[in-house]
């Protein structure tokens, strides 16, 4: 799909004269001197780089949130008591679904809850999505760098970075500040990825780092990076920089033969990490937004059972189980009682000239003719009945503690 859609995209810029970005099964960015005053008027074919970790929209919350609550055995079986309570012909409630007002309560406490919980996350997004970078610009023929947020950074674009900051996206090193040796080396730090807290070390290819020698190099940046498509390892990363021609008579490299460079992951600092023990580095941004290796390797938020609530659930079908088998047989004798007392009998000859108990239908029966149409119907009537009757073997009051307590601990867990 995304090799689909990047072909599309190829073709439209192509039909406008654009020419220095292009994708293939491989991810490839085209380089050139115009710094990419071209790119922001250009249609991105990449992923944008906001993210988005929270689970429901206005639109989405309501329907959404009932979809996940309804995945719990109590809502279900109290749902199906409330519907059993509107029909007259069984209810003991006269037709009033009284079990919906605890229900309509459990399930308003829940949505309070989860609301709360996505919105932390929609803030965390939007902090996160706020955060300042600075990226190479081209203004009337000369490089500048502007400062913009970090769902503005795309693909293709030179950011810099300083000592202390967080890498915005997934970049490859092209220049280092303050780092000495042949092959200059930079300290990142990688908490928020793996947790881990010491230092680990990138190195910017010596043979790109000593090209550059103040902001017009990088406007003279010409040529193609390719590297592997976005996936979720880590620390693996395959690709290759070919340097047409890059540089100023400045720095001796204008005009020289071009170059390819491999890049290994040593070369790649990804999203989130930060910057530390070095003045500044410059870097390519390869993959944005959820494209990057961060967050390919982050799940999707789920709406999650605790074991409590799996315990309950499997409870509660135990206990349907055998409410509707003490149901049913309250169902059978019932209507075998019914068939033996609730009419009169004609079938013995004593009775013509005696009036017994066994003889009259039950006083209490009343238009018992109506009602006697079929014994079948008669045994759903009885062992709905039985069930509506046997209703408090699952208190919904539970369930009321239950999702209160949930929602102080999620309070005080702040």
């Amino acid at each position: 799909m995304e090799r689909m859609g990047a072909a599309f995209n190829e073709r439209s810029m192509r039909s406008m004269g654009s020419d220095w970005l292009l994708v293939d099964e491989n991810r490839s960015i085209h380089l050139t001197p115009r710094l990419h005053s071209e790119y922001d008027k250009a249609p991105s074919i990449f992923a944008s780089n906001r993210v988005r970790t929270s689970k429901y929209t206005w639109l989405t919350f309501v329907p959404v949130n009932l979809y996940n609550q309804y995945q719990k055995a109590a809502n279900v079986y109290f749902t199906f008591i409330s519907c059993l309570q509107t029909i007259k012909l069984i209810s003991i409630t006269d037709g009033q679904p009284l079990m919906l007002v605890p229900l309509s309560f459990v399930l308003l406490i829940s949505m309070v809850k989860d609301a709360w919980e996505d919105y932390k996350r929609k803030k965390a997004d939007r902090f996160e999505n706020r955060q300042p970078a600075r990226v190479f610009k081209a203004d009337d023929g000369r490089t500048k760098i502007k400062n913009v947020e970090w769902a503005d950074v795309a693909v293709g674009q030179i950011i810099e970075l300083r000592d202390g900051e967080f890498t915005p996206a997934d970049v490859v090193l092209l220049h280092a500040k303050g780092s000495s040796g042949q092959t200059p080396t930079v300290f990142i730090e990688t908490k928020d990825l793996d947790g881990e807290t010491n230092l680990k070390m990138k190195q910017v290819p010596r043979s790109i780092n000593e090209r550059f020698t103040g902001l017009e190099d990088f406007q003279d940046l010409t040529g193609t990076l390719t590297c592997e498509p976005p996936n979720e390892h880590l620390y693996k990363f395959e690709g290759r920089m070919e340097l047409i021609e890059m540089g100023s008579p400045r720095n001796g490299y204008q005009g020289r033969a071009p170059e390819t460079i491999p890049l290994t992951p040593d070369n790649v600092v990804l999203r989130g990490c930060k910057l530390r023990n070095t003045e500044v580095i410059y870097g390519l941004v390869i993959y944005t937004g959820h494209e990057t290796k961060v967050m390919k390797n982050s799940v999707n938020a789920k709406y999650k059972f605790s074991k409590l609530e799996k315990a309950t659930n499997f409870t509660i079908l135990v206990i349907l189980c055998f409410q509707c088998l003490l149901a049913s047989t309250g169902g059978l004798i019932g209507t075998l009682w019914i068939d033996q007392n609730g009419r009169k009998r004609t079938d013995r000859t004593d009775c013509v000239h005696f009036k017994g108990s066994w003889c009259s239908s039950a006083y209490y029966i009343l238009d018992y003719e109506l009602m006697y149409l079929d014994l079948i119907l008669e045994y759903i009537k009885m062992t709905g009945t039985w069930i509506l009757i046997f209703t408090n073997f699952i208190p919904i009051s539970m369930m009321t503690t239950l999702e209160m307590v949930k929602l102080g601990q999620s309070y005080f867990m702040q």
